[in-house]
């Protein structure tokens, strides 16, 4: 019979809740919710129920291209970003707090 309970190894890799370094606010369309700075922002509205169009998840294709209202992101690619402030959010992790649209 299995534990309930987790090893103390797997513990070791659950953020502590009252740890914020790498929490950050992203609004999508009026929708808030608390997100972080580690993972990809399509990764995160689809965590939250958000459903935007997306096909290759690799920046090739743009179906996901959202824009940024306010707030700055990390781009995993030269072309995640255009000068408008749309960017693909498969291939963007946010610095901070966000404000996006589709």
């Amino acid at each position: 019979m299995s534990s309930p309970y987790k090893k103390k190894s797997e513990l070791s890799s659950i953020p502590s809740i009252t740890d914020t370094t790498n929490q950050v606010w992203i609004e999508f369309n009026g929708l808030c919710f608390l997100g972080n700075k580690q993972h990809v922002l399509l990764e995160q509205l689809k965590e939250q129920g958000i459903e935007i169009p997306y096909s290759c998840r690799a920046g090739i294709c743009r179906v996901c291209q959202i824009k940024i209202i306010i707030g700055e992101v990390k781009t995993l690619t030269q072309d995640a970003m255009d000068k408008d402030g749309n960017i693909i959010s498969c291939c963007c992790i946010p610095k901070g707090n966000l404000k996006l649209s589709d």
